[in-house]
């Protein structure tokens, strides 16, 4: 199976307070990995040093063959999704339109939504029950918004 990221002998700390000390990894296509730990263990500083919101001290992450850092964010945004644990739009947003997020980084600059942009979304919709706005579940709804970015 194909490498999709790894982290090779990672480190990060936030001022003299150590997080991640020398974690290395590999993800595979496919494969479903969970990661559970108390709180506070530095599960959310790991998906920041993968996205690249945060540089690691020691180490490096690759995303396939390339080193995180050295991927223009555009790009970089096309191959993951990240799902948040807190919501972070408008409860003004209508369902569809928090789904259509999932498709920001395939978005031209000030340019609306195209017919691949609405297929996507419409998919998304769909495999995770969430077409039907009058009787959607937030959560569902999040979950159609990574599921409408189309990463591996």
């Amino acid at each position: 199976m194909a490498e999709i990221l790894e982290f090779v002998n990672v480190s990060f700390g936030y001022g003299s307070s150590s997080v991640l000390q020398d974690i290395s990894h590999r993800f595979s296509q496919g494969c479903l990995t969970v990661i559970c730990c108390p709180n506070g263990s530095g599960k959310s500083t790991l998906f920041r040093v993968a996205s690249d919101m945060a540089r690691p001290k020691n180490g490096m992450v690759r995303l396939g063959s390339s080193e995180v850092a050295s991927i223009p964010a555009r790009s970089r945004a096309r191959q993951k999704a990240m799902l948040p644990q807190a919501p972070v739009s408008s409860p003004e947003l209508l369902v569809r339109d928090i789904v259509a997020l999932g498709r920001y980084a395939y978005r031209k600059p000030f340019r609306g939504l195209c017919p691949e942009d609405r297929a996507a979304i419409n998919d998304a919709m769909e495999a995770t029950g969430t077409s039907d706005l009058s009787t959607v579940r937030w959560p569902n709804c999040r979950v159609a918004s990574a599921s409408a970015h189309g990463s591996p």
